[in-house]
C-alpha cells in the first residue's frame, strides 16, 4: 500500500479503542506496525497513518468512500479530495472548498466539491 498523498509506503494502521501492552518490548512491536488512534472511531475516522509525511487516510469500507454528508462540508474548508482521474489509484489532493456541487445531502462516494483552484473532486477527509 502507498500513501495517496506521498506515495510514500511506510504506513501504519490505525487502531482505536485502549489498547494493553505486557511490557515495553510489547509496546515497541506494535508501535511498529500500528499507532494509536484514541479511544473511540467515528465513521469518517482514518485507518492508515504515513510516517513519510505524517498523513492520515482512508476510510472503514462500509461507511462509503468519502466524507458522505454534504452538511459536513462547508466553503473555506480544507480537505483532501479524489479527482476524477485519480480514482483508480486513490490519490488525493489537498485543498480549500470553494463550492459544493452534490446537491443531494448524501452521497456514498463522497460530497462532490470545487477547490479555489478550480480542481473538481469528492471529499475524501475534512483536514
Amino acid at each position: 500500500m502507498k500513501c495517496p498523498f506521498c506515495e510514500s509506503e511506510k504506513i501504519r494502521h490505525i487502531i482505536y479503542g485502549d489498547v494493553g501492552f505486557r511490557d515495553e518490548e510489547d509496546e515497541k512491536e506494535f508501535n511498529k506496525k500500528f499507532i494509536e488512534g484514541g479511544s473511540e472511531q467515528s465513521v469518517n475516522s482514518p485507518l492508515f497513518h504515513c510516517d513519510n509525511c505524517s498523513k492520515d487516510f482512508g476510510v472503514a469500507k462500509g461507511t462509503g468512500w468519502g466524507v458522505a454528508n454534504r452538511r459536513e462540508i462547508k466553503p473555506g474548508m480544507r480537505v483532501a479530495i479524489v479527482l476524477k482521474e485519480d480514482q483508480k489509484t486513490g490519490k488525493l489532493t489537498e485543498g480549500i472548498v470553494k463550492d459544493l456541487l452534490t446537491s443531494k445531502s448524501v452521497h456514498p462516494r463522497g460530497i462532490k466539491v470545487r477547490l479555489t483552484d478550480g480542481q473538481v473532486g469528492r471529499v475524501q477527509q475534512i483536514l
